[in-house]
């Protein structure tokens, strides 16, 4: 299994820690879950990651509190086996959809994250490009799965 951690500073390390030690299956994809009100996340990125949530849960046919929270626990040959294609940020969408289909457990646990000030946050999330990719990528994956009926 491999932990992954988005760069920009937001994650220390306990919370990488309960991720990683969040299940003794070894085959369970791991997310963590931002409970982005109280650590302070800006409005924008709330809407935007709510907006996510609501239609990654629809088209998953579960409720999922945090689609994309860049701290994650990976089983490696699990997640290969999806044959994920995206890149970036759509990645995280995709593979939670995949891996559900594909029955490999999926658990969600609560993390602390840290939002540095505006003069030190640095981001590569582009606010047009990403989210259209991402919305491309969860359409293609959700056609996907429906047409091989999974």
């Amino acid at each position: 299994m491999i932990v992954s951690v988005d760069a920009d500073g937001q994650h220390p390390g306990d919370s990488a820690r309960v991720v990683l030690e969040a299940s003794d299956d070894p085959r369970t994809l791991v997310l963590g879950v931002r409970d982005l009100v109280r650590d302070g996340a800006p409005r924008s990125n709330r809407f935007g990651n709510a907006v996510s949530n609501f239609f990654l849960s629809l088209f998953a046919g579960r409720t999922l509190l945090d689609t994309q929270c860049g701290l994650r626990r990976y089983p490696v040959a699990e997640t290969l086996r999806l044959a994920a294609g995206a890149q970036g940020y759509a990645f995280e969408a995709e593979v939670v959809l995949r891996a559900l289909a594909a029955g490999i457990p999926v658990l969600e646990v609560p993390i602390v994250v840290a939002y540095p000030s505006a003069e030190e946050t640095h981001t590569h999330f582009r606010s047009v490009r990403d989210p259209a990719r991402i919305v491309g990528t969860v359409v293609r994956t959700v056609l996907d799965l429906r047409l091989r009926g999974k």
